[in-house]
């Protein structure tokens, strides 16, 4: 909430309070500039405070103290041009300033203001003023003086808002004459006032989708602005917000269809320019910002019968398919696909797509029975498999299945020292066969999952054992990333594996050819979401069983006078918990961190492993010689490509647990980020913690 939302500054434009009052006031937060160890955030909130209140009360600061606001606007003026940017990088959708010029909100709103001032004061006509037909009467008003207001310092609980950078999607020359009005300049304040009142009305109005669009529409200053435009573009920005969307991400989605449907003429064609637009601007956009455009793009499509001008975009399918505009189609219309049926999407695709669809969702089961007699003797675990599928489906005891995988033969070189302790081969035989019995639906997988977890878990019994497990369930579903993200979530729930392996798996060397597809990622994001909703469950029972024990021994300190209250102080103390338990919750809880803790190590340990050794190999950035060929400079590119995308997924890691990650900022100092670390990962690292300096 602003300042402009919470106290009335058109008390000052109506004579109801002095403007002196007012510059008090803004002094009284301004003052926190000048507080030493006070982090850049609190001080960012309470400039963007004062320059958000501005528009509405400037005009009149400057017929009546103009000399107090020059002052005020110098000392704000100090402030930005002295500010921190080593969060721009951090927060911004773009990769860098080709598109357009990197600046978060307060940079922003500063250079509006500025704008403002120079033009007198005058907002243009986008502030409601009713109060100007009654300036003569007005005039007359006693005014009053505001109490002096104490800003408290800062405290370690204080949460401030997180700075954020703007995302501009429309260019002045982008908007025609026939859109109506034109697009406000960057700097304007008419475009930072349009901008506040249609946040408004989508934050007020956005759980009702219906509503929310018809409010929209109906702003009262969209003679003024191509409001279609501003609609599309601020409700990108809401999507594309780093870490995380401001509101899930089906709400954008639906939203969008209703305004279509209201306005069928006109919002449907400012919608697929919007998407042409940042289609053609992939190649600059960050890895996340592409994520959240393909969820949305292709619950957008499935909506409207996945209808779209695709040969449009054919041009890109002379690139390489590993690029920015082939792959986000690739990862669309796999994302489609999860919304309806293989066959619908290869009938509605051009031809010339095929190469970037997505295979037939079926299971590849290495131990296929159609094998003749010679293969079989050739290769005992086809004919252990026979026996499992059996015996599995003959509902075996847990004892006759391991007595038949006994007969499975161990690798004669194991890979690693955790292959000595379990028979990787073992463990393949019997998750191949149980995963092509149950392959039928989701529920089948997820009953056979939960019915074996214990025999599952005696085969994986180590962290390399549990990586394997995970292999092979992606060997067996490749061509299925949906079951795949789903089993591996059955799989973690079951605590078949634990979250550091499915990290481990993550970053293995089986999965590098991968490493950049949008399930992996979806993947290691929900267990580090799954592993912070334990911790969070498991710390508010061990508050909720600490709270009924702290209260029983109050209610035993209490003075107690007779024997009937006596009586119900026992009852009371027979069901608190005791010592015991408390400590076993606590001892529970002191797990969870550890776990947790353990979880984010091996992940930034890993991502350090793998942007160092693409370093020593590549180096940081492409160096063109006149020798090499075409090839060779692609190659580089391609190569300078993956470690940017590589940076771009750590940082989103660091942002989308930042309140987790803070709490082992020493540990990750002392053991991972440490001068010596390779300088992209150190890089990133540091301008995380310097955003919360």
């Amino acid at each position: 909430m602003y300042l402009s939302d919470c106290v009335p500054f058109n008390l000052s434009n109506c004579g109801v309070i002095t403007a002196s009052t007012v510059v008090t006031f803004f002094d009284s937060f301004l003052d926190s500039l000048d507080e030493d160890n006070t982090s850049q955030r609190r001080k960012d909130a309470l400039v963007y405070i004062c320059l958000s209140s501005l528009p509405w009360c400037g005009r009149k600061l400057y017929n009546d103290e103009s000399a107090e606001l020059s002052r005020l606007m110098k000392t704000i003026g100090e402030y930005v041009a002295q500010r921190n940017h080593d969060h721009y990088t951090l927060l911004s959708n773009w990769r860098s300033e080709k598109e357009q010029r990197m600046e978060d909100n307060v940079e922003s709103l500063w250079g509006q203001i500025k704008n403002l001032s120079k033009n007198n004061w005058d907002d243009e006509g986008f502030i409601l003023r009713p109060y100007i037909g009654f300036e003569g009467i007005l005039a007359e008003a006693t005014r009053q003086n505001l109490p002096r207001f104490l800003l408290p310092p800062h405290e370690e609980q204080f949460v401030y808002p997180k700075p954020y950078m703007l995302f501009r999607l429309f260019q002045m020359d982008e908007v025609g004459e026939e859109d109506g009005a034109p697009l406000p300049s960057n700097d304007s304040i008419g475009r930072f006032i349009v901008e506040e009142n249609l946040t408004t009305l989508f934050f007020t109005f956005y759980r009702e989708r219906k509503e929310c669009a018809v409010r929209l529409l109906s702003y009262s200053n969209k003679s003024k602005v191509p409001i279609y435009h501003m609609i599309v573009e601020i409700m990108f920005s809401f999507a594309f917000r780093i870490p995380e969307p401001i509101v899930q991400d089906i709400c954008f989605a639906t939203i969008f269809i209703e305004l279509c449907k209201l306005q069928p003429q006109f919002m449907p064609q400012v919608l697929a320019l919007a998407t042409e637009l940042i289609f053609e601007k992939l190649d600059n956009i960050t890895r996340p910002t592409a994520d959240r455009f393909t969820n949305w793009f292709a619950h957008h499509l499935s909506n409207f019968q996945f209808r779209w001008s695709w040969d449009e975009w054919a041009d890109c399918l002379q690139q390489d398919l590993e690029s920015a505009r082939p792959a986000f189609i690739r990862e669309v219309l796999e994302k489609c696909r999860r919304l309806c049926y293989h066959q619908r999407i290869n009938e509605t695709v051009p031809q010339d797509f095929e190469p970037l669809l997505p295979n037939e969702p079926v299971i590849r089961f290495k131990y296929r029975h159609d094998e003749d007699e010679e293969e079989m003797s050739e290769n005992p675990a086809v004919a252990c498999s026979r026996k499992l599928e059996y015996a599995i489906r003959s509902k075996a005891q847990a004892d006759e299945i391991l007595d038949i995988l006994k007969d499975v033969p161990k690798p004669t070189e194991p890979e690693n020292d955790d292959d000595k302790d379990y028979n990787p081969n073992a463990l393949d035989v019997f998750l191949q066969t149980l995963m092509f019995i149950a392959s039928k639906t989701f529920s089948h997988s997820f009953a056979a999952l939960s019915k074996y977890h214990t025999m599952l878990k005696r085969l994986a019994r180590n962290e390399g054992a549990k990586v394997k497990l995970l292999q092979i369930l992606y060997d067996m579903w490749k061509d299925h990333p949906q079951m795949i993200v789903v089993l591996i979530d059955k799989c973690i729930r079951a605590q078949i594996v634990d979250p550091a392996s499915v990290a481990q798996w993550v970053f293995s060397v089986d999965m590098a050819h991968h490493f950049h597809r949008y399930f992996v990622w979806e993947i290691l994001h929900g267990t580090i979401f799954k592993m912070k909703v334990h911790v969070e469950r498991v710390a508010d029972e061990y508050e909720s069983i600490k709270s009924r024990l702290d209260q029983a021994a109050i209610k035993q300190e209490e003075g107690i006078e007779g024997d009937e209250t006596q009586g119900m102080m026992d009852s009371y103390a027979a069901f608190a918990p005791s010592e015991s338990e408390v400590e076993t919750f606590r001892e529970k809880l002191e797990n969870a961190k550890i776990e947790q803790k353990n979880l984010f190590l091996v992940i930034f340990q890993r991502f350090i492993g793998v942007i160092s050794e693409h370093v020593a190999k590549h180096g940081l950035a492409v160096e063109e010689d006149e020798m090499m060929d075409s090839q060779e400079i692609a190659v580089q590119g391609k190569n300078a490509i993956w470690l940017q995308c590589t940076c771009e997924r750590l940082k989103e890691v660091f942002l989308r647990n930042e309140s987790a990650v803070l709490g082992y900022d020493k540990q990750l100092s002392e053991l991972l980020f440490t001068p010596d670390t390779v300088a992209p990962a150190l890089n990133v690292f540091t301008q995380f913690r310097k955003l919360h300096a």
